[in-house]
């Protein structure tokens, strides 16, 4: 089991420790979660639709970056780990690393373009891969089939199993933004497509180029030693916690 001292956090959450005014209460949850990962190998499963289209859909946002910004960015599996942190980034590059987000639909897709909530976590990937610089690419990609049929079967529940077919197109035109694969799942959707056709016929089709958009970070001494600071900091909250 190790000391409180030698917490070791991992790089995805770290946002959570950089509150404006210290560690905060959101800090003090995640140095209790991240204690709890460290001495007992357990951890808080975290389930949603929008961080399983995430993972589902990682390789085809990988390939709309690689298309679109003319990259040849591949899966990277190597995990990292020192004094502080532990992680392993999406895309590992001679002089950078990058992390690729699948965005839920077009809202979503936009809106992160308000905040950065992935800095610190890309600041902590390049201290781990002595990288001098970093870039958080946003992807909007087409929801898998199953998850569309999943969304329809969810939405029908509130209509006793028979959900109307204009509420059936507007999911099914929220979660795609290719003409070619919208095309292709009308044919299987479970809507009478001629109730519809109105609908069907103003699909907006969103180009690849459009279906992207990034953040770049520039490795930085002054906040990574904000960053480490923070980490003594949790882990202080943890001994007094626990030890006292």
């Amino acid at each position: 089991r190790p000391i409180m001292s030698e917490l070791i956090f991992r790089c995805h959450p770290l946002g959570e420790l950089m509150g404006a005014r210290g560690l905060g209460i959101t800090g003090q949850k995640r140095a209790i979660k991240t204690y709890i990962e460290n001495t007992d190998n357990r951890y808080k499963e975290v389930k949603s639709k929008y961080l399983e289209k995430g993972i589902l859909n990682e390789t085809n946002a990988i390939e709309l970056v690689n298309e679109v910004l003319k990259t040849n960015f591949s899966k990277n599996d190597q995990r990292l780990t020192n004094e502080y942190l532990t992680g392993e980034c999406d895309v590992l590059e001679p002089n950078e690393i990058a992390d690729v987000k699948c965005s839920w639909d077009r809202f979503t897709f936009e809106e992160s373009r308000l905040a950065e909530s992935y800095e610190w976590q890309l600041r902590g990937y390049m201290e781990l891969y002595d990288k001098p610089k970093s870039r958080v690419i946003y992807c909007l990609t087409d929801a898998p089939d199953h998850m569309i049929l999943k969304e329809l079967e969810r939405a029908s529940y509130n209509y006793n199993n028979d959900l109307p077919d204009f509420i059936g197109i507007r999911i099914i035109i929220n979660m795609i933004f290719d003409q070619d694969n919208f095309n292709r799942f009308l044919e299987m959707a479970p809507i009478d497509r001629d109730a519809v056709q109105k609908q069907i016929n103003s699909f907006v089709h969103i180009p690849k180029e459009k279906r992207i958009h990034q953040v770049e970070f520039t490795r930085d001494p002054i906040k990574t030693k904000l960053l480490y600071s923070r980490i003594d900091e949790a882990r202080q909250f943890i001994k007094t916690t626990y030890e006292s």
